[in-house]
């Protein structure tokens, strides 16, 4: 009973044992899965952080770039105006010679060619004359006043050669520069430049007016004001060579939102992505406390977006903000696209690991489980002649020269215990 209670115990305990070719497989199989994940995991991580520095440094210098040409465009306003108001201040240009004052304007605008239209208008009387760019180039020179056709713009074309060339009177009513918001804006603001919103122009451009009121030397009300007006259009075509084909939404906009320009390569209507921008970068972020390019995630449609935008002011305290958006995933796909290469790399690796463990196990068990029987059936005393099968592996190939060895010795045993009976 004891040898019996014995052997089911010794057979439990040998039920409970895992096998040498399984824990090879086991073993082999599980390092390698842990180091590919580790890899993997490792190799995205790296990946994302470094692609996500790549679209930060890229999307600032296209902002950056943005806001260069941008205020390089604008800018023009606060070089021109102080020199016309100066011509006028000192005489230099009479306003009630409104013709010689018109060919002045023709000729500065035709000189700056960021500016779209430069004019003047008279405080006292409403007078209004000026020079805009035609939708051919050409520079038209537009004049007005309340006391004459009921204030109905006339127009002539001039010439680089000084001609004149009278064009048919705008389909418009009387024009009276002093009730607009920027004639008003400048009125106010003593001597400063101001900017309008973006607005559309009698012509149907939209655009911005910058204004300078030209102060009397008594100091009362201004004798007139200046104006140099913008047309976004040339904005939005930069903006659209600098996107390209690529899905990028970059614009211009006022510090409080207000698009001034824009071009985008997003599905996503623009509306919904601009109102995004607007409540990310608000008046009391710190953007505008730093001044320098920050990154927002924004959301429209389901979607997720990274905006990078950058604040601009410029001499004349006219503030802007260029802005460059992207979706998320556009920048992050090549890290995924990194980490599911990996996986299927490890994967193949995995399977081609699976397959030599086998092999190996194989050669590894294979004398072993021959070791095993032999030394079961010398636990019985049936001692075999065969010779166990060699191994080319150093320690199995030891063990199985002492197990040969104990043969050996157990059979001149039993020679000498036969010998004695």
């Amino acid at each position: 009973m004891a040898d019996s209670s014995n052997f089911q115990e010794l057979g439990t305990r040998k039920g409970r044992k895992l096998g040498f070719r399984t824990a090879i497989l086991r073993l082999v199989l599980g390092a390698l899965l842990l180091a590919v994940s580790c890899i993997g995991i490792v190799g995205y991580i790296n990946s994302a952080l470094t692609f996500d520095e790549i679209r930060e440094k890229n999307a600032a210098l296209v902002s950056l770039a943005t806001s260069e040409k941008v205020g390089r465009f604008l800018g023009t306003a606060d070089t021109i105006l102080p020199q016309l108001k100066a011509l006028i201040s000192y005489h230099l240009l009479q306003y009630p010679d409104v013709q010689r004052l018109g060919i002045a304007l023709a000729e500065l605008l035709r000189s700056e060619e960021n500016l779209t239209r430069l004019s003047y208008s008279d405080a006292q009387t409403g007078r209004f004359v000026g020079a805009r760019r035609g939708n051919d180039g050409e520079i038209i020179v537009n004049q007005s006043d309340p006391q004459i056709d009921s204030g109905r713009p006339s127009e002539y074309l001039f010439g680089a050669g000084g001609q004149k060339t009278s064009l048919e009177p705008l389909p418009t009513s009387g024009y009276d520069p002093r009730t607009k918001e920027w004639y008003k804006a400048a009125t106010n603001a003593r001597g400063k430049v101001v900017w309008s919103e973006p607005y559309q122009f009698e012509e149907g451009l939209l655009g911005l007016t910058a204004s300078l009121a030209i102060e009397s030397g008594s100091g009362d009300e201004p004798i007139g004001v200046i104006t140099a007006d913008f047309s976004v259009h040339d904005m939005g075509t930069y903006l659209a060579r600098l996107i390209q084909s690529r899905r990028l939404m970059v614009f211009i906009s006022t510090i409080s939102g207000k698009p001034i320009a824009l071009s985008s390569g997003i599905d996503t209507p623009s509306e919904l992505l601009i109102k995004a921008c607007q409540k990310a970068f608000s008046p009391n972020s710190t953007l505008f406390t730093q001044g320098q390019p920050e990154s927002f995630p924004v959301s429209a449609q389901g979607q997720r977006y990274l905006l990078t935008a950058t604040p601009n002011w410029l001499p004349d305290g006219f503030g802007f903000v260029t802005g460059v958006v992207g979706r998320e995933d556009e920048f992050l796909g090549s890290a995924r696209a990194n980490l599911v290469l990996t996986g299927l790399v490890g994967f193949l690796a995995i399977i081609a690991a699976a397959v030599l463990a086998v092999l190996l196990s194989e050669r590894l068990a294979k004398p072993l489980k021959a070791l095993s029987r032999d030394l079961e059936a010398i636990g019985q005393f049936q001692i075999s002649e065969a010779p166990n099968t060699d191994s080319s592996f150093r320690e199995i190939s030891v063990i199985v020269d002492s197990s040969e060895r104990m043969k050996s010795a157990l059979r001149s045993f039993g020679k000498y215990v036969l010998t004695l009976s």
